[in-house]
């Protein structure tokens, strides 16, 4: 076959894969969270006056945070807390996935975000224990959490990462990424 005519059904080949994905698929919707400035219930979207909400929807999410920090990941819930009107923390949640590709997951944003690892680390070395003796790597105690510093001085969001059991055996491992103005 000549590279014209290879490059020709190739392109093709893109072009109906790309159709079906737009025609058959579902779109995952994306939402951009301004918190530079202010960190609002109306900065997120929420309108209801409780102090806490949860959504457990796909969705891709930018959050613009400030000292021009951003994050933008595929969450598979929102969580957040506010007292009054300002916002207290916003949570998104990972989607599950195994304990070994969750812990370098959890590394990546650790050290995106100049998050301590020690509880990570201590928790992982037990994930590769318990799969040595045979122990389900499910039953392994989590919520290992890593803290980092104010982003933009003292009055800006704490990052914090936790481990989450997600109780799926085949991906256990759920990680939590936080942002909260105390």
């Amino acid at each position: 076959m000549s590279p014209r005519r290879l490059l020709s059904s190739a392109a093709i080949a893109c072009a109906i894969l790309v159709a079906g994905c737009m025609m058959g698929g579902q779109s995952v919707p994306h939402v951009t969270w301004n918190l530079r400035q202010s960190h609002t219930k109306s900065d997120v979207g929420w309108k209801d006056s409780l102090d806490a909400t949860s959504v457990s929807q796909t969705v891709d999410v930018t959050i613009l945070l400030p000292a021009e920090r951003s994050l933008s990941m595929r969450a598979v819930r929102e969580d957040f807390q506010a007292s009054g009107n300002d916002l207290q923390s916003v949570a998104v949640l990972y989607a599950p996935t195994s304990n070994d590709d969750g812990y370098q997951q959890a590394k990546d944003v650790a050290r995106n975000w100049g998050l301590g690892t020690a509880g990570l680390d201590e928790w992982h070395q037990q994930v590769v224990q318990a799969r040595q003796h045979g122990s389900p790597e499910s039953q392994v105690p989590s919520y290992p959490q890593m803290v980092g510093t104010p982003l933009g001085g003292p009055s800006g969001p704490t990052p914090v990462a936790t481990v989450l059991n997600s109780y799926d055996d085949a991906k256990p491992f759920q990680l939590r990424l936080e942002f909260q103005w105390v």
